[in-house]
């Protein structure tokens, strides 16, 4: 029990930082799918995250990245500022 309060606390510290911490340059739409990929599957371990919500984080996920390739094509390679801030949007949606 005590390790579930530790998890929730670490959990909701990260919420708490929010989408801020991830507007530096270093945290890139690709690192952030990366990131919020890699709870998923420490959530699948540790049991804090069922297979059904696993797999529907894991759809959204890939549904991001493809609607960001998709506009990166549509864009020579770039991405507009509106593209990512809205894409960004979907990613905090998701954490």
């Amino acid at each position: 029990m005590r390790s579930i309060f530790i998890t929730g606390a670490l959990v909701g510290a990260a919420f708490a930082i929010g989408s801020s911490a991830f507007a530096a340059d270093d945290w890139d739409l690709n690192h952030r799918e990366q990131w919020l990929q890699e709870r998923v599957d420490r959530g699948l371990q540790d049991g804090s995250l069922g297979a059904a919500e696993a797999k529907h984080v894991r759809q959204d996920l890939e549904d991001i990245h493809e609607e960001q390739v998709r506009l990166q094509d549509a864009n020579d390679g770039e991405l507009r500022e509106s593209d990512s801030d809205r894409l960004e949007m979907r990613l905090d949606h998701v954490a």
